[in-house]
């Protein structure tokens, strides 16, 4: 079929075929992407797309299904399954985090009393941490005697921390080391 005002060059005949092609084309069908696809959309997405594009190559290799109402409805469940998963993910990211920093710490103080403030400005300051004197377990407060004693932290519900508080030179590697700078054998 031809335009009747469309002069015959090659050109025009193109410009005609498209016309044409789009006018006879069939609805758009919509399609739930299983997988990224560079010029549709990321995975889950609903895309408008030709109906043989879609039958012949998306559907059958796997890379989307029909949007029928089913599909739209287990669509929505498998975003709320992924959403709960990145939710226990960043949690857990965030647990890992926090026991990092908090196995970085190393708390030595020169001369007593080590009470649960000294520590907290101790950890607050050097370290940064957000703690609370209720989240801090001290084996005698306050210590007064050189040692080295276990301090538990428990910043968060479930998790408990334990860390070492020195009081003092008591450890004879301290002493060995402090010798060997002085110059002393």
């Amino acid at each position: 079929v031809r335009a009747a005002a469309v002069p015959a060059t090659p050109l025009s005949r193109f410009a005609q075929r498209c016309f044409l092609r789009v006018k006879r084309s069939k609805r758009d069908v919509s399609v739930i992407l299983r997988q990224d696809l560079t010029n549709l959309g990321p995975r889950g997405t609903v895309a408008s797309v030709r109906p043989g594009y879609a039958r012949n190559f998306l559907i059958p290799t796997g890379q989307a299904v029909y949007a029928t109402p089913e599909a739209l409805v287990s669509l929505e469940q498998e975003a709320d399954k992924l959403r709960q998963f990145h939710e226990e993910r960043a949690a857990v990211t965030e647990l890992k985090r926090l026991r990092r920093r908090y196995m970085r710490m190393k708390l030595f103080f020169n001369r007593g009393p080590v009470t649960k403030e000294t520590v907290l400005q101790c950890v607050i300051g050097q370290y940064g941490l957000d703690i609370t004197p209720e989240q801090v377990d001290l084996p005698g407060d306050p210590i007064t005697a050189p040692g080295k004693y276990e301090v538990v932290f428990r910043p968060l519900e479930g998790l408990e921390i334990r860390r070492f508080v020195t009081l003092g030179a008591e450890d004879e590697d301290v002493y060995a080391a402090m010798a060997f700078y002085q110059g002393d054998k």
